[in-house]
């Protein structure tokens, strides 16, 4: 028989990667607990994560302890089912055709982004 060897894997050893998606997400969140997704007084950006330039690894870590500590304690499958599933939430509010359709309703811009991701 074929004896494999047994390694004991732990956060200290086998570190989790974030992803195209996970830097995705964290972006948008981070410009959402800043309160940049709000309407207010001063002039409103136009968030997109895509050209926002990608955070380090520590700065990302740093940001899920922060916010979200659980999640960031939990197993690497969950942590990816976190970002996969924002990542379908989030990734919409971007594109052009809704964006196109709520700017039309409403000219007092992006509030609505700002709603929708609280919710």
């Amino acid at each position: 028989t074929v004896k494999f060897p047994i390694v004991q894997v732990s956060p200290q050893n086998n570190e989790f990667e974030f992803g195209k998606k996970a830097q995705y997400v964290i972006k948008w969140l981070q410009e959402f607990f800043d309160e940049n997704l709000k309407c207010s007084g001063k002039k409103q950006r136009d968030i997109d994560p895509d050209t926002i330039l990608d955070l380090e690894k520590d700065k990302m870590r740093k940001f899920m302890e922060n916010h979200f500590d659980e999640i960031a304690k939990s197993k690497p499958i969950h942590q990816c089912s976190f970002f996969k599933y924002l990542y379908q939430q989030l990734r919409p509010l971007v594109q052009p055709k809704l964006k196109k359709q709520f700017l039309e309703i409403n000219a007092k811009s992006i509030q609505w982004r700002h709603e929708i991701t609280k919710s």
